[in-house]
């Protein structure tokens, strides 16, 4: 669970969710997108296997409690409150159409939407990879000739505050950033 990662969209900023601006809710979002499975997987329930696909998993409102706060005495009223907390901002992410949740008296499997669609496997970057080499190419080169006019604009800046007599307290520090900045860009070219 812990290995990984997930893509989170900067639209995500301006999507229902984040805008709600409720800290449990948004909590909650990237709780399950970090949850669910990156690859179809059978899991063991007591005696029952169970076919979980991509974007699914297997949770329960205790478990989220559990998972998402400190509390873990089932019987504190804390507890019962974040248990009934939870199960409204589930419900407030399936009328979101954020996920879907399909529940038994022992689980629930919640399923992402479009998982697929955002947490692209590997198979399907490769695909891509022709245009984005080029891309990439591209883009190294005009980093480059960035890098190459920052230098530049750093060296003209560090020769000024070089010249100038009474420094400040920021110029000095400045000035010394500079300097160990500059000195380490020559070693390195």
């Amino acid at each position: 669970m812990d290995e990984g990662w997930i893509k989170l969209y900067r639209k995500f900023i301006n999507g229902p969710i984040f805008q709600s601006r409720d800290y449990y809710l948004i909590q909650l979002s990237l709780y399950c997108l970090l949850t669910a499975n990156w690859k179809d997987k059978d899991v063991v329930l007591g005696n029952e296997v169970i076919k979980l696909k991509r974007g699914q998993f297997i949770s329960g409102r205790k478990q989220l409690v559990r998972d998402l706060t400190n509390c873990k005495k089932e019987n504190s009223k804390n507890f019962k409150k974040y248990e009934s907390l939870y199960r409204r901002k589930l419900l407030t992410l399936e009328k979101l159409s954020f996920l879907t949740i399909k529940s038994t008296n022992k689980y629930s499997i919640v399923t992402i939407y479009n998982y697929e669609r955002y947490q692209q496997n590997d198979q399907q970057m490769t695909n891509n990879r022709p245009t984005d080499d080029q891309q990439m190419t591209t883009t190294k080169n005009i980093k480059k000739i960035k890098k190459i006019n920052n230098k530049e604009t750093l060296w003209k800046e560090f020769e000024e505050l070089k010249r100038k007599k009474d420094k400040t307290d920021w110029e000095t520090r400045r000035y010394m950033a500079l300097n160990e900045k500059l000195s380490f860009v020559d070693k390195s070219n």
